[in-house]
């Protein structure tokens, strides 16, 4: 079989679609494991922030579950090739231990589960790099601003500080948990303004 010469494979595509099997693979079987996540889920463990942690993996219901994913897929197919692919799951990680630091302390909930909040994370941060690329090679950045806007009317629209309950995932939604993620994603986003500092982060931009 002949090959393709000179043929390089998107790596950092290929990383990032391994990244987000593995979460999704592990939160399959968390869910399978568990069922659907409630105020007991993982009660043995002590420290709220583990727990919280640990429980980011598992979701209220399968369509909780599902759209999630399908949330995590759009940024890793839209957003990963601009972030070198050693530091996508950085990213990952850096997210979902945030998560758990700010609904722990910061704006403490009783129980959390989900990917949402490290989601919304993870989106601020690429949506900014974004924003670098279109400046650095003349592309239109329209979309860019139509998501910035819809990111700011949802957080603004989340500003109850009550939780409320969607029958469609099966329980409260944390809105709490959404500002922190993209506080989180802000906090990273000023990081990333020092020149050196995106110089070593970023990709193509």
């Amino acid at each position: 079989m002949k090959t393709i010469p000179d043929y390089n494979a998107p790596r950092g595509f290929f990383s990032a679609t391994s990244l987000w099997f593995a979460v999704g693979f592990v939160s399959i079987l968390a869910q399978v494991a568990h069922g659907p996540a409630g105020p007991q889920t993982l009660d043995s463990i002590e420290s709220f922030w583990a727990r919280s942690l640990l429980t980011q993996f598992i979701h209220l219901s399968w369509t909780h579950l599902a759209l999630n994913l399908a949330g995590l897929a759009v940024l890793t197919w839209g957003f990963s090739h601009l972030i070198k692919p050693s530091l996508w799951a950085g990213l990952l990680g850096l997210s979902l231990a945030w998560v758990a630091l700010y609904i722990t302390f910061i704006e403490p909930l009783s129980w959390y589960c989900g990917l949402s909040g490290a989601l919304h994370m993870q989106f601020v941060v690429c949506l900014a790099l974004a924003f670098r690329q279109s400046t650095n090679v003349g592309l239109r950045a329209w979309p860019l601003w139509l998501m910035l806007l819809g990111l700011l009317a949802k957080l603004l629209l989340e500003l109850n500080p009550a939780e409320a309950t969607d029958p469609s995932v099966g329980g409260p939604v944390a809105y709490a948990a959404h500002r922190g993620g993209a506080l989180g994603g802000l906090l990273v986003v000023i990081i990333l303004a020092t020149p050196s500092v995106f110089k070593k982060f970023g990709r193509r931009v």
